[in-house]
């Protein structure tokens, strides 16, 4: 447990020049539960800090995309590559795409969709779009909708439009909220339109502000 603690330590305090030397231990095992935490931690507080390697990006994305690893590592993983500014991943979009679509748990879930999220390509905004589809955690529903920020209208519109009647009302408020940003003109009316149906009023207020955002000035 020490080791595991003086390991997330480092990456606390420890100059930028350590991160390589963190991120370059090949000798612990899978079932080094501990020691992969403290690993991981140590990687992912570094990132807080502003301080980011190819090398380490590399070794969380092993981390997560590999089911043999220990859940709460993985899990660390997943939020640093949510969390961590300016990496890069694009080239491992598709297997975070099934890693995000074969996973069971939550808190790994949450952040996997948010991690794509920052990829703006068709394949990453894909697999948010069919993960929203078939997601049954109201939680990973909102976050996934989050993700979807900035993507592409037409290829999200359809499905995020359908999940502002789901039945849990922090999903259908998200994705109504959705609209005010990323919305446009064609189809502020139709905001307007199902504003005026019978829904929650926190979801009627956000299509009303997205009606009033996008609406033309003729």
């Amino acid at each position: 447990k020490s080791n595991s603690i003086i390991l997330e330590a480092v990456g606390k305090v420890a100059p930028k020049e350590t991160l390589n030397l963190l991120t370059g231990i090949s000798t612990y095992q899978a079932t080094d539960t501990l020691l992969l935490e403290g690993q991981a931690y140590g990687i992912y507080r570094f990132a807080l800090r502003g301080m980011t390697s190819k090398e380490g990006t590399s070794k969380m994305l092993s981390f997560v995309n590999n089911t043999l690893y220990p859940p709460r590592v993985r899990m660390i993983a997943a939020n640093y590559l949510a969390r961590a500014k300016e990496i890069n991943f694009e080239e491992n979009v598709q297997a975070l795409s099934e890693t995000l679509a074969n996973e069971d748990a939550v808190n790994i879930r949450i952040p996997l969709a948010l991690a794509l999220g920052k990829v703006k390509t068709p394949v990453a905004t894909r697999a948010l779009v069919q993960q929203l589809t078939k997601e049954s955690d109201y939680r990973v529903k909102v976050n996934t909708i989050r993700a979807l920020n900035g993507s592409d209208y037409d290829t999200v519109s359809t499905t995020i439009l359908a999940a502002i009647d789901d039945p849990n009302l922090a999903v259908a408020q998200t994705a109504a909220q959705f609209f005010i940003k990323n919305g446009n003109a064609r189809q502020a009316a139709n905001y307007y339109r199902m504003a005026k149906e019978e829904r929650p009023w926190q979801v009627k207020i956000a299509l009303l502000a997205a009606a009033n955002q996008n609406l033309p000035p003729y």
